[in-house]
């Protein structure tokens, strides 16, 4: 095994993405990761030079000196790892936004219409069939990063969000229920009046008007 294929020939790097605190992680942490990948690859350069040889002694050191170009390559492909890890955090960064924010006080502040409830009942049940199909495993050459924890993260954001919706539209349906019921009680109270005079039957033709504006409002 050469120089230049330790990377892919590393024994597997178990590590975990999670989500905690409002932020993604990788369990161990990235520079835990980092400090055992570089712990293993420096003992991989070191071991010629361990050697005990009969002979000459300084064979194995020469070998570690010859190779300065491999070298140069190994940590190359190193930074490159781990810019790749990096990366995979990123891919879930869309999948975890809501969980920054007060989710009823947002739909509340976004939604308008009932149509805008239904659009996204509809679009929380598409991500979460598209949430099934993101890999359990991503493979960084040795590095082999677990997503089930994330995966699992996301499930609960979608169901607190499907749950939030749901909230805000009963609490919506209550509302509108009781300004109903309040225009119904005072619009029976004036149509019980019945006017005696000119100026009260002005006066109820203007409380008719009212009312049927009201009517409109109440119904959109």
């Amino acid at each position: 095994m050469g120089l230049e294929s330790f990377t892919s020939s590393l024994p597997s790097l178990n590590v975990e993405l999670v989500y905690k605190q409002q932020k993604i992680h990788f369990r161990p942490s990235f520079e835990e990761i980092r400090a055992k990948y570089y712990r293993e690859m420096k003992r991989f350069i070191n071991l010629p030079s361990s050697f005990k040889p009969l002979g000459d002694t300084k064979i194995f050191s020469y070998m570690v000196e010859n190779n300065s170009k491999s070298l140069g390559t190994v940590y190359k492909k190193a930074d490159t790892l781990f810019q790749n890890l990096a990366k995979v955090q990123d891919t879930f960064l869309e999948w975890v936004v809501l969980g920054s924010v007060d989710l009823e006080e947002f739909i509340e502040r976004a939604l308008v219409d009932p149509q805008d409830w239904e659009m996204n009942f509809r679009m929380v049940k598409q991500k979460g069939k598209d949430a099934e199909q993101l890999p359990s495993v991503i493979q960084i050459d040795c590095i082999s990063v677990s997503t089930t924890p994330i995966k699992a993260a996301i499930d609960d954001l979608l169901q607190r969000l499907f749950d939030a919706l749901l909230n805000t539209l009963k609490k919506g349906v209550n509302v509108h229920l009781t300004a109903i019921e309040q225009f119904t009680a005072m619009a029976m109270d004036m149509l019980a009046q019945r006017p005696q005079s000119m100026s009260e039957i002005g006066n109820a033709n203007a409380i008719h008007s009212e009312l049927s504006k009201n009517k409109g409002q109440i119904s959109s």
